[in-house]
C-alpha cells in the first residue's frame, strides 16, 4: 500500500535544509544517503510503499544545512544515523493506520506508528506482568537476562535497554502456551544491546530445533 506523509515546518523552527523519513522494516539506516522528503511548496512529502501486514514506528526528521554538513562529513555510519535520529519530530498521520508513537529509550520517541490493515494480532502487550528481567553490567553495557523453566533455546536481542522494559518473559510464557511461540517453551531469553542471534541452548533431552 502506498502512504503519503506530509511535514509542515513550524514557523519557529530554523531553517530546514532537508526532511529525512524513516520508516522501520522499509528503509534501511545504514544506506549512506537516509532517505529524503520532497520539498514541495512550503511542506515536505514522501511517498512510501509499505506492506499490507507491516506494524512499525517511524520518524521524521528535520535537518538544519548546518547539522546536514555534519553529517555528511561523518565517517561512522551509526554516529550519523543517532545524530539524525536526534532531530526526530512528532507527528500525525491523517491514515487510518496511524497510531501514537511508543517511547524507545537510547533513541526517544517516534514521529508515529503504523498498524496496517492485515497486521498479525499484537495479543499479549496488554498485560500487568512485572518486566521479569535481571541487569547485569558487562564491559560498561549491560546484559538482561530471563530464566525461564525448560529452557530449549537462548534468545539473543539488540537494544536491549529497550527490550528490558516491556514484560517479554512472561508473554513468551503466555505465547508459548498458545503455540505462538515455535518449538516447545523458547525459555531463556537473554537480551543485550547492539547484538543479535538466535541459537538452540544447551540441553541434555529433546530434538526440536530453533527458528530465527
Amino acid at each position: 500500500m502506498l502512504i503519503t506523509f506530509t511535514w509542515t515546518a513550524p514557523t519557529d523552527m530554523p531553517a530546514v535544509d532537508r526532511v529525512h523519513l524513516h520508516v522501520t522494516g522499509v528503509h534501511d539506516h545504514h544506506d549512506p544517503d537516509f532517505h529524503r522528503m520532497d520539498r514541495v511548496g512550503d511542506r515536505w512529502e514522501s511517498t512510501v510503499e509499505v506492506p499490507e501486514d507491516l506494524v512499525a514506528s517511524y520518524r521524521i526528521m528535520p535537518v538544519t544545512g548546518e547539522l546536514a554538513a555534519q553529517v555528511d562529513a561523518e565517517p561512522d555510519s551509526r554516529v550519523r544515523w543517532m545524530t539524525v535520529v536526534g532531530q526526530t519530530v512528532p507527528h500525525v498521520l491523517d491514515h487510518p493506520a496511524w497510531h501514537p508513537a511508543a517511547w524507545s529509550e537510547g533513541f526517544g520517541e517516534a514521529s508515529g506508528r503504523l498498524v496496517m490493515s492485515e497486521a498479525p494480532e499484537q495479543a499479549g502487550w496488554d498485560s500487568a506482568d512485572s518486566p521479569g528481567w535481571e541487569e547485569t553490567p558487562l564491559d560498561g553495557r549491560s546484559l538482561w537476562t530471563a530464566d525461564l523453566p525448560d529452557a530449549d533455546y537462548v534468545l539473543v536481542l539488540s537494544d536491549g535497554r529497550n527490550w528490558a522494559a516491556p514484560s517479554c518473559p512472561p508473554r513468551c510464557v503466555v505465547f508459548t502456551l498458545q503455540d505462538a511461540c515455535p518449538g516447545p517453551a523458547s525459555s531463556r531469553w537473554t537480551l543485550m544491546q547492539d547484538a543479535m542471534s538466535c541459537s538452540p541452548a544447551p540441553r541434555s533431552t529433546g530434538n526440536s530445533s530453533p527458528t530465527g
